[in-house]
């Protein structure tokens, strides 16, 4: 469990909140979360007449909250199987807003302190679960997802007349909230099969590094091995400036196709019956916000829009010697079914 504790947030709140909310990590977590552990925060913050709510802000008729990319900590959180929270304190008066963020915090020490076994069941259980869905590949990966509505409606409060960046001393209207949504419920929009492992090309030395990096178990072929994948055609590829990186990547994927390749010995396999499987599927999986593709590390491997579409040089399949070339592939291969390997555990 982490807390994550920034600046922000929205009056007349003293303390706003939310945890994972992404579609894939273990939903159990966001429910502990929203059932025991946000309500123990609005009592402690209650005794000395200070307030807590969701983060970010609303209106008359639904109240919003914050994204839903892995790379948010509190999302992050959820990814790894552990309990990630965020706060945020709008602008107020100094002695307010540190005394809120310590009631908060002391909260949720105080509920992992006394409900110790819980907490772990919880987390225990998102693990458990993780690696089983990967040892016989079961269930889907969300790539694209949105919130909806919750299925229960809310009451809140909001102002008009102090928005973000205004003194805490300006005068506001409360105005009470009732049977508003709560958009927050995540609604998977596309879904990916899961696979047992992904395979990566030797030379993706890059994107291995960013997923050891967080921890992810990463092994090679011992030796050339014939295996049966799955892998997605490139029908796209653009590039754009988000708010947190100049120059991603970003591949839109056509049919997936079914393939025998001879895979080189020093082939990375990433399996995702581990304990960090729902990162692996995230990062690996070229559609997220969040992948090794979006981050630049397979840029090599990537075709020029104009190849996308067929413009291009074409990709020849892999040890095919027939001469005949076939789409442009994503350079990440999903081996779908449990399968005999040799292979090495990448060492520190």
């Amino acid at each position: 469990m982490f807390v994550d504790g920034h600046n922000g947030g929205s009056r007349p709140y003293n303390l706003n909140y939310q945890c994972p909310s992404h579609f894939d990590p273990a939903i159990e977590i966001t429910l502990m979360c929203d059932r025991e552990i946000f309500p123990a925060i609005d009592a402690k913050l209650a005794t000395e007449g200070y307030k807590a709510w969701y983060y970010t802000g609303g209106d008359e008729n639904e109240w919003r909250v914050g994204g839903s990319q892995a790379r948010i900590g509190r999302n992050y959180g959820g990814f790894v199987n552990s309990v990630g929270i965020l706060f945020e304190a709008p602008s107020q008066e100094l002695e307010v807003g540190a005394r809120a963020g310590y009631l908060g915090y002391l909260a949720v020490v105080e509920f992992a302190a006394e409900h110790t076994d819980r907490l772990m069941s919880v987390v225990d259980d998102a693990r458990r679960e993780t690696i089983e869905m990967g040892a016989e590949p079961t269930g889907d990966i969300a790539v694209v997802m949105e919130y909806a509505a919750e299925d229960y409606p809310v009451s809140y409060e909001i102002v008009r007349g102090g928005g973000r960046g205004s003194g805490s001393n300006d005068p506001v209207e409360i105005i009470q909230v009732t049977g508003a949504d709560l958009m927050k419920k995540p609604v998977a929009l596309r879904l990916r099969a899961r696979p047992w492992a992904y395979l990566l090309p030797r030379d993706a030395v890059d994107a291995v590094a960013m997923l050891r990096r967080h921890g992810i178990t990463v092994e090679t072929l011992v030796s050339a091995t014939e295996l049966q994948v799955d892998a997605y055609t490139v029908t796209d590829v653009t590039h754009e400036r988000a708010y947190n990186h100049a120059a991603a990547t970003k591949v839109e994927v056509g049919e997936v196709l079914t393939l025998t390749e001879v895979f080189p010995a020093g082939t990375f396999i990433v399996p995702t019956a581990q304990y960090l499987g729902r990162l692996v599927t995230h990062m690996l999986e070229p559609e997220t916000e969040d992948n090794v593709v979006y981050w630049n590390t397979m840029d090599a491997w990537i075709p020029r829009s104009s190849d996308a579409v067929g413009g291009g040089r074409g990709f020849r399949g892999r040890g095919a010697g027939t001469g005949s070339a076939r789409p442009p592939l994503v350079p990440i291969y999903k081996l779908m079914t449990p399968t005999a390997l040799t292979t090495k555990v990448m060492g520190n």
